[in-house]
């Protein structure tokens, strides 16, 4: 909430206040409660809170926005390794340190990606309608081969992939 009242224009800081108090409300409801569809609001609530100024406002978001989606990411893990707890799961150190390497470094590392390519889409500005194929080319393969990794170890491709007629 901070965030957003620092950035905002006159107006918006009533709207944001109740924003963030909501979002905060929400994840205390799902960790207190078990509620693991809490956490997902909170976020969802959170990043209207960051957005509404930047919309309404015009343009884009600001260079901060790397620092903005690497606290989005560690509010979602953390609730959920959070919520996880609750669960009947084995008890073991070396898992918890390997968890936090994980999302500490998956953290690191997109803050750092998305940095660079914000910094880049400023310098690439005047390149116009080439760069902008290039750039949208670039974004949904990226999209794509996330997607992928992501449902790599889920039963979720089994329902893209058409069944193969057996005994052929």
């Amino acid at each position: 909430m901070a965030w957003s009242l620092s950035r905002s224009a006159d107006g918006w800081s009533g709207l944001l206040v109740s924003l963030g108090l909501t979002a905060l409300t929400f994840l205390v409801i799902s960790l207190v409660t078990g509620w693991a569809g809490g956490i997902g609001w909170s976020l969802a609530l959170l990043g209207a809170e960051y957005l509404l100024p930047v919309f309404f406002r015009g343009g884009s978001p600001d260079v901060w926005a790397p620092i903005v989606a690497l606290g989005f990411l560690l509010i979602a893990e953390l609730g959920w390794w959070s919520w996880e707890l609750r669960l009947a799961s084995l008890d073991e150190p070396a898992i918890y340190v390997r968890g936090a390497l994980l999302t500490l470094s998956v953290g690191l590392v997109s803050a750092l990606i998305s940095a660079a390519l914000l910094g880049t889409a400023s310098l690439v500005t005047f390149a116009g309608l080439p760069m902008r194929v290039i750039g949208t080319g670039a974004m949904v393969a990226l999209v794509s081969l996330v997607a992928v990794l992501a449902l790599r170890g889920s039963n979720a491709l089994a329902t893209i992939r058409p069944r193969r007629p057996r005994g052929r």
